[in-house]
């Protein structure tokens, strides 16, 4: 994983003003490059994740974080994260707009 966040940056750095011919660009290719870094991430450690996961047996997971999670993933909580985190994104987007 530090391989691939080094070749991300690297390529990022060389990927320049005169290569990239617009700004939205650049910014695709490093959120395609992070999303490319994240599953990796699950994949390599899916192992030490997966207890965790909803629907998973927990066999070798903390005992309080499972309780935790139990509490997180219900739909109440889930349903409340997601309307605050789209409240948050229209807010930014009517902030920035003119």
């Amino acid at each position: 994983m530090i391989v691939a966040l080094f070749f991300i940056l690297a390529v990022g750095g060389f990927l320049g003003k005169d290569i990239v011919p617009t700004k939205t660009l650049g910014i695709i290719f490093v959120i395609i490059m992070g999303i490319i870094l994240v599953i990796s991430a699950f994949f390599v450690f899916s192992t030490y994740i997966s207890p965790y996961l909803p629907g998973n047996s927990g066999i070798g997971a903390d005992p309080d974080a499972l309780r935790f999670l139990s509490w997180l993933y219900t739909p109440r909580v889930a349903g409340t994260i997601l309307v605050v985190g789209v409240g948050i994104v229209a807010c930014w987007i009517l902030i920035k707009s003119k």
